[in-house]
């Protein structure tokens, strides 16, 4: 309901004691990887589901890529036809020249949607990946049906007296994370993408080697560190500022909303307030992961997020 946000804090499902690798997550999940064609750029995603079903697309966050969805694929699946992309500029797709901000991430999904022969669709994002998808529903809202924000971004703007106002005007917000991830995306080494998934997923049993090396491998793709600084746009203030929502305009989203991220985000004071501000949200504070809450406890976000999405 507007105005008000449940503290529903859930405690995160134990890490299994198994091995686990990206292959664990697909090893009985049909699937396909493939590339498309998206208004002349090459979109690499993953895909599972029935092609008659209804079509879920899967954001990734900023630098992320398609294997961020592998323990969501399989489950999500069985009802859905579930597309995880490598937005433009990420991962294996294409790096051309231009913004990669929300808005022109938004037109994507748009004319992905058009590709993939889809008149509406569902929309998971990640972290900025979420931002994305909450741009896309404000401005394409007949496309969009449902959105399961994970870990969630792009707002509100903050009012001088909000908790987090000195953060969000600060140009160099988060300035150590931004060190991190900028001197990995121009040097990017196998111990600094681990040390980039550590910040994402501290608890690392549940962070498998073949991930980190994953992101090392699309770290280094050709053409990535000349698109850096763009698939960043968000530490740039006056993007950011462009990019992120007003409280008005996180009103005026009538579309479902299912929030899951971590109980303690550095950002949570601002997570509430979006959820807040969304007239049909709900927010799962989910304790004992990190920001990629989708894969550290998939069993607990599948069962949420397909009760969400049938509802």
């Amino acid at each position: 309901m507007n105005g008000s946000v449940a503290k529903e804090v859930v405690r995160a499902e134990e890490p299994g004691t198994d091995f686990r690798s990206i292959w664990t997550d697909l090893r009985h999940v049909p699937f396909q990887q493939g590339w498309l064609d998206v208004k002349g750029c090459r979109i690499r995603y993953l895909r599972s589901g029935p092609s008659e079903a209804p079509k879920v697309i899967m954001l990734a966050g900023t630098g992320g890529h398609a294997e961020t969805f592998v323990a969501n694929l399989g489950a999500l699946g069985k009802r859905y036809d579930c597309w995880a992309v490598d937005i433009p500029g990420c991962g294996y797709s294409d790096k051309p020249e231009g913004s990669y901000d929300s808005f022109h991430t938004a037109r994507f999904v748009k004319d992905l949607a058009q590709v993939i022969d889809a008149t509406t669709i569902d929309l998971i994002g990640c972290s900025v990946g979420s931002w994305n998808a909450l741009r896309c529903a404000f401005e394409y809202p007949e496309l969009v049906r449902r959105l399961v924000l994970v870990s969630p971004a792009g707002g509100p703007l903050p009012e001088p007296t909000d908790s987090w106002h000195s953060m969000w005007t600060d140009r160099n917000m988060l300035g150590d994370l931004r060190k991190l991830r900028m001197e990995f995306a121009r040097t990017p080494t196998l111990e600094a993408a681990r040390a980039v998934l550590t910040d994402l997923i501290p608890d690392q049993r549940r962070l498998p080697e073949d991930m980190i090396a994953a992101r090392f491998d699309v770290t280094r793709q050709p053409g990535a560190v000349d698109v850096a600084d763009k698939v960043y746009w968000w530490w740039d203030y006056e993007v950011r500022q462009q990019n992120t929502f007003s409280r008005a305009q996180l009103r005026s989203i009538r579309h479902p909303v299912l929030g899951i991220c971590e109980a303690q985000d550095r950002t949570i004071a601002i997570v509430e307030a979006m959820f807040e501000a969304l007239p049909n949200g709900r927010l799962i504070r989910l304790d004992g992961v990190g920001h990629w809450p989708h894969y550290e406890a998939p069993h607990q976000f599948n069962g949420w997020t397909l009760e969400f999405l049938s509802a």
